[in-house]
């Protein structure tokens, strides 16, 4: 199993199958639940915060909401399901790292400007999450783990 199976090769050593059991259930309900969250939380995301108060400017009719409430929920995990084959022979602690690295960068800049400029606005603020969210994407995709390990680069 790898590396990603730590915790359950831990748990047939220490308590038999049946902690391995124990062990493999906890984990699948908790990514169960993860999912579920982060589905609807983006879902609720695109429909209501991009769509119904962003593009509609509060205007929007509720049945429309919510059917491009699904389709976000559908397209994510098309998404989700591509991303995850691409990347399904990397260690699930490097791509936690990865995740982690990029949500800092985009945040980092935002708490700087926030500390040492008086003037920033709304606009500002975007800015810098989205440019410190991209150089981390960039700085990311040329390293040698994607750009030569998965892309095929020299």
């Amino acid at each position: 199993g790898g590396g990603n199976m730590a915790a359950l090769h831990l748990a047939a050593l220490l308590g038999g199958p049946w902690l391995q059991a124990l062990i493999a259930g906890v984990a699948f309900a908790t990514i169960l639940a993860v999912l579920a969250g982060l589905a609807m939380a983006g879902a609720s995301a695109i429909s209501h915060d991009l769509y119904a108060l962003w593009l509609c400017r509060g205007q929007a009719a509720p049945q429309r909401e919510w059917q491009l409430s699904r389709l976000a929920t559908l397209l994510r995990s098309v998404a989700a399901v591509l991303l995850s084959t691409l990347f399904q022979n990397l260690n699930i602690a490097f791509l936690v790292g990865l995740a982690f690295a990029i949500a800092a960068s985009s945040n980092f800049p935002v708490l700087l400007l926030t500390l040492h400029w008086r003037g920033l606005t709304a606009r500002g603020a975007l800015a810098g999450g989205c440019c410190g969210m991209l150089a981390a994407l960039g700085l990311i995709i040329s390293g040698p783990t994607v750009w030569v390990g998965m892309l095929g680069h020299a």
